[in-house]
């Protein structure tokens, strides 16, 4: 049970620290598919905090009002900023869903749905069952290929639910935020009845509804769209808001808070109360609960242009590398493949023209040879081999002389081209090279003395 004498109003509860810290002031915003971020000025007593082990542990800020608050992670600390009053840092809040923008890569999944996709994707970053919820009804057939290139991991995961029509959202607990994926409106959360202009306790201050939504105007049909400020601790993104008390009899009605804009801090005194008082608002956007919540706009998929370079691999012992429908495993070079296994095959189809080349000559592609595989108009969906066999493979003329072959990457370096040496692809880093030619981890030199 919260004690307002003896508990700061505003404060936050970092995982491993035996004492809560006081928040003096903060801001944050919210909305349905997009990541929560929150700015928090937070009061170092005792000058003895370790900032930089701050980093990425689970907090909990909580409002004062007993199970309200808002979980996340810790993802920045600043000192330096101005206006910070004297012993005072700014912490950043935000979903561990974050960290996904900052692993870039080049994947192919092949017949998978996009939920599954979703879920593997989440997983390699620590977001399991109990991190992740799927509340989906649509059926979701699996994919042919799916593939992500040179976008982080979760520009590809939005883009896939803007695809399929998927939104996501955050539920709070002071344990953890759970982040869930839906296709209905019965996935939303209800709070509790809010009165308008309530001056006996926490409500809604002001209420405006519109027609103007601009994707509801594009539509062509109006739909009723509100925008207020309330004081209510309780409330998140997400969830539908029962308002009631309202003049308009038809904006008293339910509420899906889609955006909220959060501010808590300090107030004056009055003449009589020196000191100064903590107050908490936000100001909201909500559509009308019977409209189905559309979601961002598609992202566009990633142009594939070029030839990217591909092996054929076996995929038993008796090295069958066809199928029924005559399409061969291939290991692409430039992409990984599921959880990251160079073993694991793609299966490709060849072009008209090279099929009918290996039926004209009596030769199949055999296993072991050298293959140009193309994306068809640059769909990432439709990739082809389009080119195979030793005599289209640059190789070196017999009788020359072999220069020692120096690694992709390090000839950039020697070149002087600035470049981030982290790898973004399963498998990879300084000690465990993955299967990428050109990739970054191969600039790291390896403490088992690979290149």
């Amino acid at each position: 049970m919260f004690d307002p004498v003896n508990e700061p109003f505003f404060r936050l509860d970092v995982a491993g620290l035996s004492h809560s810290l006081i928040v003096t002031a903060f801001t944050g915003t919210e909305a349905i598919d997009e990541l929560f971020a929150f700015e928090l000025d937070v009061l170092d007593e005792e000058g003895e905090l370790d900032l930089a082990g701050l980093m990425y542990r689970s907090c909990y800020l909580a409002l004062g009002a007993e199970n309200a608050g808002f979980h996340g992670q810790i993802q920045g600390v600043n000192l330096t900023l101005r206006g910070l009053a004297r012993g005072h840092c700014r912490l950043s809040l935000g979903p561990r869903l974050g960290c996904l923008a900052q692993r870039f890569g080049r994947r192919l999944f092949q017949q998978f749905s996009v939920p599954e996709i979703i879920a593997r994707v989440l997983e390699e970053h620590g977001l399991g069952d109990a991190a992740v919820c799927f509340s989906l009804k649509g059926h979701y057939p699996r994919r042919t290929y799916c593939v992500q290139y040179e976008e982080s991991s979760l520009a590809f995961v939005q883009r896939l639910c803007a695809q399929e029509g998927i939104h996501f959202h955050f539920q709070h607990s002071r344990e953890a935020h759970l982040l869930v994926f839906a296709d209905h409106q019965g996935a939303f959360r209800r709070t509790h009845r809010a009165c308008f202009a309530d001056e006996t306790g926490p409500g809604v201050l002001d209420l405006c509804v519109t027609l103007a939504d601009s994707a509801h105007r594009r539509a062509g049909r109006g739909r009723p769209v509100a925008r207020g400020e309330s004081d209510l601790y309780g409330l998140a993104c997400g969830a539908y808001l029962p308002v009631s008390g309202h003049p308009c009899a038809s904006w008293n009605r339910l509420w899906l808070v889609t955006r909220l804009r959060h501010r808590g801090g300090s107030l004056p005194g009055a003449p009589a109360d020196p000191g100064p008082r903590l107050r908490y608002s936000n100001a909201f956007a909500a559509t009308s609960w019977e409209v189905a919540f559309r979601g961002r706009r598609r992202r566009p998929a990633p142009l594939l242009s070029g030839l990217f370079r591909a092996q054929v691999i076996g995929t038993d012992e008796q090295g069958t590398c066809r199928d029924a429908q005559g399409r061969v495993a291939v290991r692409i070079e430039a992409f990984s493949l599921g959880m990251g296994s160079p073993e694991v095959p793609c299966w490709l189809p060849m072009v008209p023209s090279l099929q009918r080349e290996c039926e004209e000559s009596g030769s199949a592609l055999a296993v072991g040879t050298p293959v140009w595989v193309r994306f068809q108009g640059g769909d990432p969906q439709s990739p082809r081999i389009v080119m195979g066999g030793d005599a289209r493979w640059p190789t070196r003329r017999p009788g020359a002389v072999q220069r020692p072959r120096r690694e992709p990457i390090l000839e950039s370096l020697h070149a002087g081209y600035p470049l981030v040496l982290l790898c973004g692809r399963p498998m990879g880093g300084s000690d465990h090279h993955c299967v990428v030619p050109d990739c970054a981890c191969r600039g790291a030199p390896s403490r088992r003395g690979a290149p």
